[in-house]
């Protein structure tokens, strides 16, 4: 220790002494506490102090040393610090100089997937260039989770709800726990060496950060990393991120939404062709429609036509009446009697004409529409095979082997058959 004179000092010197006298005396130290009086000054400086219950300690976090903390510290969080200790002697106070924080506790298994994250970031895995793309028609989708869990009842409900036809293959694992990671790491390599799914859903319900820790693991990250099967991760709730979410080809918030995602292609294309079909429904609806009503225009028009050749003809009629009482010529009234009758003959006859022509093209437009309803064309003897494990329409005899079971649906029902 420095020894101090007996002599008058100043206060400047008698802090410079104390300064001296206590800072070899320690080195390097580890402390553990709650941050309070949090101030990050506009240098990029933070001042704290480290309290527990019963006191606490001035704390200065330099902006060098802040760089490559892997904590952002805030007021409340528990810390561990690692520093050396200080006076300052314009104020006379000692104080940790803090050169590493971490998180207390939890802050261990943050820290672990923080390094975890930044080495394969560095390797490339997290790349979203290298991410495959999604199938656009998934037919056979794959999920790795618990088999008693609510995770695969609600990815089950969401696929039944937003398109039925599809094949689920569960791989059961443990979610969490001892070996979970392993299982987990397992259930995917066995996926891709079997080709036995279009696409996988990975994931857990919520949890704390120790339960959610099999998707932080290096081995899963791996796994799903050499998978040629696109993979969708769905762990913990929305707010929860795992290494398996930076991996993956697609993070979903939630187990259900990665149902959602996985099929949201095939229900696009579901949901495109109802609407073109009630598109051509409405196109067949509204040209009906519109010659129906061009039919009452034209026979509106026939009337009036007819009425006014009537009046016309009326008007002669009425003519040659008033000549006849004024000359009774009676050859010439026959005469001109037998013209109107035969005028009314002509008139018959453009009238029955018109009337049969627009007949048939109303006849010609039914059965077009007649000819486009498929239960009509299922009514004259056609029918549509399905592949019965897959329930998708043959199209092609190459589809099929002998002894396949196919199903046959007909206007009235369906048949269910073997392929001899």
């Amino acid at each position: 220790m420095t020894k101090v004179d007996s002599k008058i000092m100043s206060v400047s010197a008698l802090n410079h002494a104390i300064k001296l006298a206590i800072e070899p005396g320690f080195g390097e130290i580890t402390v553990e506490g709650e941050v309070t009086n949090y101030r990050l000054q506009a240098s990029g400086h933070e001042y704290f102090s480290l309290k527990d219950a019963k006191s606490q300690i001035s704390c200065v976090f330099f902006k060098g040393f802040r760089a490559g903390s892997p904590i952002q510290i805030k007021p409340g969080d528990k810390v561990v610090i690692e520093g050396d200790i200080s006076l300052y002697e314009p104020r006379g106070t000692y104080q940790i100089v803090v050169k590493r924080a971490k998180a207390a506790g939890v802050g261990d298994l943050l820290l672990k997937i923080h390094e975890l994250k930044k080495e394969l970031e560095a390797l490339g895995w997290c790349d979203p260039f290298i991410k495959k793309a999604l199938p656009h028609f998934p037919s056979r989708i794959g999920v790795v989770t618990s088999p008693s869990g609510s995770v695969i009842q609600d990815i089950i409900h969401v696929l039944n709800r937003r398109f039925s036809g599809f094949q689920l293959i569960l791989n059961p694992v443990k979610v969490q726990g001892e070996g979970a990671a392993v299982e987990i790491a397992k259930a995917i390599t066995e996926m891709n060496e079997y080709d036995l799914a279009d696409i996988i859903i990975i994931g857990r319900g919520g949890g704390s950060l120790e339960d959610l820790m099999p998707f932080n693991e290096r081995c899963v990250a791996e796994a799903i990393h050499k998978s040629h099967i696109p993979i969708i991760s769905a762990v913990g709730h929305e707010t929860d991120f795992s290494i398996s979410d930076f991996v993956a080809d697609v993070r979903a918030p939630t187990p259900s939404a990665a149902a959602e995602i996985a099929v949201k292609e095939k229900q696009a294309l579901f949901e495109k062709l109802m609407f073109y079909g009630q598109s051509m429904l409405k196109l067949v609806h509204d040209s009906l429609r519109t010659n129906m009503q061009k039919l009452d225009d034209m026979n509106e028009s026939l009337d009036s036509t007819i009425w006014q050749i009537v009046r016309e003809k009326g008007i002669r009629l009425d003519g040659l009446r008033r000549q006849k009482e004024a000359a009774n010529p009676i050859q010439k009234l026959k005469f001109h009697m037998e013209r109107c009758q035969n005028f009314v003959k002509q008139l018959d006859y453009i009238i029955m004409s018109k009337l049969d022509r627009e007949a048939k093209k109303l006849e010609t437009m039914a059965n077009l529409c007649n000819s486009i309803n498929p239960k009509k064309l299922l009514k004259q003897g056609y029918c549509i095979p399905f592949a019965q494990n897959t329930d998708s329409v043959i199209i092609s005899s190459k589809q099929v082997k002998s002894k396949d079971e196919i199903r046959l649906l007909l206007h009235d029902g369906q048949i269910n058959t073997e392929v001899k």
